[in-house]
C-alpha cells in the first residue's frame, strides 16, 4: 500500500503526465483523481486488444504561476 502514490509523486514534476486507464477500473480512476489527474474528456474505444474494453485518458499538469506570483492549480472536475 502506498506504492502507487509514491510512484506518482516521483513522476510529478514540471512536465505534464498523460496515461490511460481501463473503463472498468473505477478504483484506479478515483486514485488518479486524488493525485490531481483529470479525465481529458474522450473515450478511447476498443483500446485494449484482450477484451476490446474502452479506456479513458487522464492528464496531470503542473501548477502554474500567474504574473502576480499566485499559485494556480489545474482544475479537477
Amino acid at each position: 500500500k502506498g506504492i502507487g502514490t509514491a510512484l506518482i509523486s516521483r513522476l510529478q514534476g514540471r512536465r505534464p503526465i498523460a496515461l490511460v486507464c481501463r473503463e472498468s477500473m473505477m478504483e484506479a480512476h478515483l486514485f488518479l483523481r486524488s493525485c490531481g489527474f483529470r479525465a481529458v474528456g474522450h473515450v478511447l474505444r476498443g483500446w485494449y486488444d484482450d477484451t476490446s474494453e474502452d479506456a479513458y485518458e487522464f492528464l496531470w499538469e503542473p501548477a502554474k504561476w500567474t504574473l502576480e506570483g499566485k499559485h494556480v492549480m489545474p482544475i479537477v472536475r
